[in-house]
């Protein structure tokens, strides 16, 4: 009996055992993170960036603080333009961060977005960082083989 009643539970443990694959397109995450950079911090549209971002950082976020935050980022001016964006998988997650690189006459500016989706479900941003440097390289981290829209190519 007891080896029946394991046996009958084995098609359950095994299928219990199969994780979701994940699928990512680290162009489409890219151009998303740059349309995201471009519309918040080339063009300080901040209305517009604001829509652009995933529906939990929204409702954890006003409009009003959105701006205030991007205003703080950029105390001495935003970049003219995007040069550089590259990409790092997260793990068993349902993301990427993008890294974007601008820069104006005076300044270089770095970026990490983290990125919220799949290539099922599209991606928004989820949260957004300007470092003073650029970020440490990793493992994950790759440059991208594709042109993204909005980024000045070299």
């Amino acid at each position: 009996m007891r080896l029946k009643l394991n046996l009958a539970f084995l098609p359950f443990m095994l299928f219990g055992c199969v994780g979701t694959v994940i699928v990512h397109d680290e162009d489409k995450a890219a151009a998303e993170a740059v349309k995201f950079v471009k519309a918040a911090f080339v063009d300080g549209n901040a209305e517009a960036a604001y829509r652009l971002l995933s529906d939990a950082t929204r409702s954890g976020l006003t409009p009003e603080k959105f701006s205030d935050v991007v205003k703080q980022m950029h105390p001495q001016g935003r970049p003219d333009t995007i040069e550089d964006a590259d990409y790092e998988f997260v793990p068993g997650k349902k993301g990427m961060k993008i890294y974007v690189t601008g820069r104006n006459n005076s300044e270089v500016f770095y970026y990490q977005i983290a990125m919220e989706g799949t290539l099922a479900d599209g991606y928004k941003p989820w949260s957004f960082y300007r470092g003073s440097q650029p970020y440490p390289s990793s493992g994950l981290r790759h440059k991208l083989t594709k042109p993204v829209p909005g980024v000045r190519t070299k």
